[in-house]
């Protein structure tokens, strides 16, 4: 893996009284990974502590929502964003037509887990997946535990078909709950069916109301303008990296919906080798609590822990920032002291 360019600046935060002050660095670099430019951000302290890889939702780099969200996940670990091939700053315009493969991003996160482990010196990193990045997370967690001393997933898939059904009938019922006619109107429009994935206006309509109704990217909701508006004020990314996020979006839901729907995770990945950690929103209707109940409840591992975030849609880390730090500090971190892998039995709460 080749390391083709790095650039790194002051990591500022805002303390509690006002002030700008440096806390570490962030680091944006591009690497050649199995024959693919691809970008990654780092965010460092400085100081010897676990090495944490994020795997983004379905083509969407978490790092623009993560800046405005002022998420510090510094204070705890040395966070690397990679960003997948085909999203965000490793979008390539021409290869944007060209289908992407569960195998190749299989291979690529593998390949970033690597450098991770030698860059830092460390014998094994922290695997944590959103979304779709829990899918991905799955399953390279499990073809490759040695790497890792532990699983996040946050957002949790299980069956993609089975979550998308309950999330439907969320919105029909709650449509009906508020009397909203118009509402009722247009998902009667668009009827749920095994092949949603390939109905786009499916999805328009589906998108717009889940955000509308609190189970979407946040309970209070989240709109395509709020989206826009943190990708073009991220002061990490050049502007035709920004442009490029959505065409990104659009290549990776090409690529990956049907394989994702196609799949039951609790049959792909029975078992991982690692100690595996939960997090869920309770009103969570992009990935639904009842399918990442069903995995944790199917998967085997040494050591797993669910945690439900009642406050919470499908990004706890940024809704209930507090929770999720604790939990990152006190549950799963001390599974992740250097070049060890620990922990046995098994709890839910």
């Amino acid at each position: 893996m080749n390391v083709l360019q790095s650039i790194e600046r002051p990591l500022v935060r805002t303390t509690a009284d006002g002030n700008r002050v440096p806390t570490g660095t962030v680091t944006k670099q591009y690497l050649e990974i199995n024959g693919a430019r691809q970008g990654m951000i780092i965010e460092d302290a400085g100081r010897d502590r676990p090495v944490l890889l994020f795997l983004h939702g379905l083509g969407f780099p978490a790092y623009p929502m993560i800046v405005a969200n002022d998420v510090r996940l510094e204070a705890y670990v040395t966070a690397c964003y990679w960003e997948q091939r085909g999203a965000g700053m490793s979008f390539d315009p021409k290869r944007a037509q060209d289908v992407l493969t569960v195998e190749e991003a299989v291979e690529d996160a593998l390949q970033v887990a690597q450098y991770l482990r030698s860059t830092f010196s460390k014998s094994t990193i922290l695997l944590m997946g959103h979304s779709w990045g829990t899918f991905l997370g799955s399953l390279v967690a499990q073809r490759a535990p040695e790497l890792f001393c532990a699983y996040v997933g946050i957002g949790q898939i299980g069956s993609a078909m089975a979550s998308e059904r309950e999330t439907y009938d969320f919105l029909l019922a709650e449509a009906r709950r508020r009397g909203d006619d118009k509402a009722l109107k247009e998902l009667a429009s668009v009827p749920f069916t095994d092949e949603y994935y390939l109905n786009r206006r499916y999805g328009n309509v589906r998108a717009k109301y889940l955000e509308r109704f609190g189970g979407g990217t946040r309970r209070s909701g989240y709109s395509m303008g709020q989206l826009f508006g943190q990708i073009m004020r991220c002061p990490v990314y050049s502007f035709p990296e920004k442009l490029s996020f959505f065409r990104g979006m659009e290549q990776a839901a090409r690529s990956f919906l049907r394989p994702m729907a196609t799949s039951d995770l609790t049959q792909l990945v029975p078992a991982l080798e690692v100690p595996v950690f939960v997090l869920h929103g309770r009103h969570d209707y992009q990935t639904s609590h009842a399918q990442a109940e069903r995995f944790f409840a199917n998967v085997r591992a040494p050591y797993k822990r669910f945690f439900t975030f009642e406050n919470a849609a499908h990004t706890p880390h940024m809704e209930e920032q507090e929770r999720f730090y604790q939990i990152l500090e006190e549950e799963v971190l001390p599974h992740c002291p250097p070049g060890t892998v620990a922990g046995a039995g098994a709890t839910s709460a």
